[in-house]
């Protein structure tokens, strides 16, 4: 099952280590982060890996993690989940594929995607 909806970056947050694009879904209009970290080599070549949400908040509940505290609202469609490399294609050199959670918890979408 795959499909795109439409999603919008609402906001760009910039740091020494990348950006951190908050993406809004079109299915819900909740919201998630895609993150691209930069890598700079030794010859001064800079990349940048896109770190994409697969899930919405976190069913793992941890003490210490802000989104554990949310519980899992959705799992990501694999057209959320690649919308989110579309929109962050234009710093990209790779594409890491993680949840918020544990890579145990991931969802059957993100196995659509790789």
């Amino acid at each position: 099952d795959f499909s795109l909806n439409p999603c919008s970056i609402l906001r760009v947050e910039e740091s020494d280590g990348g950006y951190k694009l908050v993406v809004q879904l079109g299915s819900s209009q909740k919201l998630v982060e895609t993150v691209l970290i930069r890598h700079t080599r030794d010859n001064g070549h800079v990349r940048y890996t896109v770190c994409v949400s697969s899930q919405v908040g976190c069913a793992k509940k941890c003490s210490f993690c802000a989104t554990g505290s949310m519980g899992l609202q959705a799992q990501l469609t694999s057209g959320e989940i690649l919308e989110q490399v579309y929109l962050a294609k234009q710093y990209l050199s790779s594409v890491a594929a993680s949840s918020t959670s544990s890579p145990t918890s991931e969802s059957a979408a993100t196995d659509g995607v790789v």
